[in-house]
């Protein structure tokens, strides 16, 4: 096969951190592993500035989010993926995809509040894109 792997660790909910250290490799963050993928020019551009990057958030409502429903039932999907960055993953039970108290499944504090992993690793790339 030919996965190819980046880390979702993250030490700060301020900074992209752009590499890891893992069992004594250097390995790509998650988000930069997906942006050299998406766009190997704009990874290389990235790349040579070692510099932390701050995470510019944007709200949730600021990215398109299509629920399981609307993916399991929308004849129309390929239009709205097709040369996007896909991001899977958990954001909640409300329409709103905010955390509340009942639902603190990978939520964490960031500096506009406490929002699911998905968005800040959508706003990590959408950062580095940037």
């Amino acid at each position: 096969t030919q996965q190819n792997y980046g880390l979702t660790k993250i030490n700060d909910y301020f900074k992209i951190d752009k590499y890891f250290n893992h069992d004594s490799k250097k390995l790509p963050s998650f988000a930069l592993q997906v942006i050299k993928e998406f766009d190997p020019n704009k990874y290389s551009e990235i790349v040579k500035n070692e510099n932390v990057e701050l995470i510019n958030y944007r709200s949730t409502n600021r990215f398109k989010i299509i629920d399981f429903f609307d993916l399991y039932t929308n004849e129309y999907l390929e239009p709205w993926i097709k040369d996007k960055i896909v991001i899977i993953g958990y954001l909640g039970e409300n329409a709103d995809h905010i955390p509340d108290i009942f639902d603190q499944n990978d939520s964490h504090n960031t500096p506009i509040g406490e929002i699911f992993g998905p968005v800040i690793i959508a706003n990590q790339i959408q950062t580095l894109l940037n």
